[in-house]
Formats: C-alpha cells, structure tokens, sequence
C-alpha cells in the first residue's frame, strides 16, 4: 500500500508541476482532488494498521473533506 501512496503522489506532482510551470494545458481540477482523496485514505489506512489511530482518524476525516469536494464538484459540472 506504501508504494501505491508514492506512485500516486509522485504522478500528483509531477501533473502539478507541469501544470503551473511549464505548459497551461486543461486538466479538471477534480482530478488533483480525487488524487488527493486517495492519498489520505491509503494514508488512513496505514495509520490505522500501525494501530495510530489518533492520525488515522485525522487522515479519514480529510479525505470525507477531499471527497465532498470531489463530490461538490461533480455536481457542478453535470448540472
């Protein structure tokens, strides 16, 4: 699980980067927060099987938050 977070944040980055410094290309931003959800929940989840569950619960309930925005903005665009 540790090495899907690292995949998935290094391509978050990496799209960031690109993004803002090199070329203004479309990319939705739903994407970087559908990406950032998943980030916090694998990190819950790892938290949560080291028995830390004080910071697991932290990162569960910001990607409830990541994922309302996710959420919010799928709504927006289809309606």
């Amino acid at each position: 699980m540790n090495f899907i977070r690292i995949i998935t944040g290094v391509a978050t980055i990496g799209i960031v980067f690109y993004h803002f410094f090199i070329d203004q290309f479309y990319f939705p931003e739903m994407i970087f927060s559908a990406l950032l959800t998943i980030l916090f929940l694998f990190g819950a989840l790892d938290y949560m099987k080291d028995k830390k569950r004080v910071l697991g619960s932290i990162y569960i309930v910001a990607a409830l938050i990541s994922c309302s925005v996710v959420v919010k903005e799928l709504f927006t665009n289809f309606s």
